[in-house]
């Protein structure tokens, strides 16, 4: 990062405060060129400002004079073709990382402190949690979701997220970031409440029911296998039928449907032998918390 100091200011000491000022409006657009060059004129400035060897006033004119590089917020979400074409090109770490984005909702950087750390892990029905109590200001991730299976081959992974960036990039695929997106409609359209896709996802509350009073991780235990197969038709595609598994060779429940169990049409192979135990029961509805209430009688 301060090897882009030296293209902004052309010495490593200054004595005259005058001579900075200068080279600084000289190089003004290096300073602003990306968010690296901005972040570093704003510590040397500053820091000049504090050891009082530029007075505020000047402090003051050279900081209007820096453009922040806010990112403008956007609303593509890439659609479930676009999904399927990423994971027919994506190969071995990749393929793994880019459905563990998928299927968890994480940000990269959680991804790879849960790839990089031995973290607590319990075991659900068919799914994980991975216990990651990672806040930074309101990024607050505590809990991390993921198939079973597909946690056992993100473990294995030796790919680093830049690597894993940068192949999408030079391939021409949806990059990383968009997969938070995917979950986040996925999961709505599966009927998932908001809440229970902030909690997963790793978003603090913006009410206080939501921050004191919800309990979060029960409720994302019911909905994360609903979404989980919401998913996997996104995965698989309504259409055309893999010829390998997403990530591995899990065992999932036949189907209800005689005529559907004899098509095959599941990501995974279905199993065949008495007494198998599935991995999860694919909900269909999250059941219900309470009974309905008894209708009022009216006297006649």
């Amino acid at each position: 990062m301060w090897a882009k100091a030296r293209l902004i200011f052309n010495k490593d000491t200054y004595i005259n405060s005058k001579k900075l000022v200068s080279d600084f409006k000289k190089n003004l657009k290096i300073a602003n060129s990306n968010q690296t060059t901005i972040v570093v004129s704003k510590i040397v400035l500053r820091q000049a400002m504090l050891r009082n060897f530029l007075d505020f006033g000047s402090y003051n004119q050279l900081r209007n004079l820096i453009v922040d590089h806010r990112p403008k917020p956007t609303v593509f979400v890439p659609s479930d073709a676009e999904v399927q074409a990423t994971l027919n090109t994506l190969q071995g770490d990749a393929r793994v990382m880019f459905l563990s984005l998928l299927y968890s909702g994480l940000r990269c950087t959680e991804l790879q402190h849960i790839i990089r750390h031995k973290l607590p892990v319990q075991q659900m029905s068919g799914f994980v949690k991975v216990s990651v109590n990672w806040q930074r200001g309101r990024k607050n991730c505590i809990f991390g979701y993921f198939p079973s299976d597909l946690y056992a081959q993100l473990k294995k992974c030796r790919l680093a997220v830049t690597g894993f960036k940068s192949q999408l990039k030079k391939r021409n695929l949806i990059p990383a970031k968009y997969c938070r997106k995917v979950f986040y409609t996925t999961a709505r359209s599966a009927g998932a409440p908001a809440e229970v896709c902030d909690y997963i996802q790793g978003r603090s509350g913006t009410s206080i029911g939501q921050r004191h009073y919800l309990d979060g991780q029960r409720m994302s235990d019911q909905w994360y296998p609903v979404i989980i197969v919401k998913l996997d038709a996104i995965c698989r595609g309504k259409t055309s039928k893999p010829s390998k598994p997403l990530y591995t060779t899990r065992t999932s429940l036949p189907s209800t449907n005689s005529a559907e169990a004899e098509k095959g049409d599941a990501i995974f192979p279905r199993f065949t032998a008495k007494g198998s135990k599935a991995l999860y029961v694919p909900a269909t509805s999250v059941p219900r918390t309470s009974s309905p209430r008894p209708k009022s009688k009216v006297k006649k």
